[in-house]
């Protein structure tokens, strides 16, 4: 993860001409840079102008900046989030009033992020945005506090707890379920030290894939009271913008063609099955941002010995171009995730 920063829009005069980005960001442009490329969370990718100040702030300006800027609902959005990508791309994260992450995902009530402002409450206890926890899978047990593993700049996991409802504290009212919506415990206390967090940060709390074990997983970004990052968070991260797996994977390319979507069947290439020794699977899941879709794993022929024969990723692949708006011909990344596979049996990939 690149450089980010994060500002708040609401008291900005005249946003729709331009806006200051502080000199922080200049640091990842080329000098005399004349422009440079944001793509916000509907993929569409604007080309800003730039002007350098005499304290070495961005102003940014421009038919495309008013262009994104009237895309956007003024009246309920409150800040945005540049984090640079790559050359002179950043990718914008757009959060509401409430704290949610704004976006055009598939799917129900799902919501890839939140933000938050930490106080000198945050130490003990950290509050969530009700909403963005509503969606959550229903738990067997709802009265003993609940787990979340969080992965930080300076600490990679660590356990939290989930407060249970608290009929005495009114702001820490639970949803339906009774689950409250609030980080505390030891291991919290760990990770609010170990990261910095203090009053006046924002924290962005971004979903990650969910194992068996744990089922709900955030990785978290500390931002100084400046909206500029403590921390690039971890280091290993695939390169498409809108993918948020951070770590890196063996991994294969491969297009959708108009076969696959007639014969269900995606081949894997061969070097990749002999390298990850994949001969012994029988099935594969297949994560696409939040949602989850499953193969069979077959060999073409179809011979127990022959470890030429070759894999194919057997799914009903037209429902998937359905469900995700991902057209045919287009070329995927399979990414392997080492950790979430069980050994001989399934295979766990992440698209993008």
């Amino acid at each position: 993860m690149g450089s980010q920063v994060i500002i708040n829009i609401i008291n900005i005069p005249n946003i729709y001409e331009s806006m200051i980005l502080p000199a922080v960001v200049k640091t990842k442009l080329p000098d005399k840079c004349p422009s440079f490329k944001i793509v916000d969370y509907k993929q569409t990718t604007y080309e800003i102008c730039l002007q350098v100040m005499l304290d070495g702030c961005l102003r940014l300006f421009g038919d495309e900046w008013t262009t994104f800027v009237q895309t956007l609902n003024l009246h309920e959005i409150e800040t945005l989030c540049f984090t640079h990508h790559v050359g002179i791309v950043f990718i914008i994260h757009v959060f509401d009033k409430n704290g949610l992450e704004v976006h055009t995902y598939p799917g129900g009530t799902y919501i890839p992020a939140c933000l938050v402002k930490a106080t000198y409450e945050s130490y003990d206890k950290q509050i969530l945005p009700h909403q963005f926890l509503l969606e959550l899978p229903l738990r067997e047990d709802q009265t003993e506090n609940k787990t979340a593993r969080l992965l930080g700049g300076n600490q990679d996991v660590v356990q939290v707890e989930y407060v249970p409802h608290a009929e005495n504290e009114p702001e820490m009212k639970g949803d339906e379920h009774g689950i409250a919506h609030a980080f505390v415990g030891s291991q919290w206390k760990i990770f609010a030290s170990q990261n910095n967090v203090e009053n006046n940060c924002w924290l962005p709390f971004q979903k990650q894939i969910q194992t068996r074990k744990y089922r709900v997983v955030y990785g978290v970004t500390v931002f100084n009271k400046y909206g500029i990052s403590l921390h690039t968070g971890p280091s290993k991260r695939c390169n498409h913008p809108l993918h948020n797996h951070n770590r890196i994977n063996p991994y294969f390319y491969q297009r959708l063609t108009v076969s696959t979507l007639a014969t269900r069947a995606l081949k894997i290439p061969s070097k990749f099955i002999s390298n990850q020794k994949l001969h012994m699977y029988r099935e594969a899941r297949i994560l696409y941002r939040h949602m989850l879709f499953k193969a069979s794993v077959k060999r073409k022929p179809e011979t127990t010995e022959n470890k030429n024969s070759q894999l194919h990723l057997i799914s009903d692949w037209k429902t998937f171009t359905e469900q995700t708006g991902i057209l045919s011909g287009k070329k995927l990344r399979f990414e392997l995730l080492q950790e979430f596979c069980i050994q001989n049996e399934r295979l766990c990939f992440q698209l993008c």
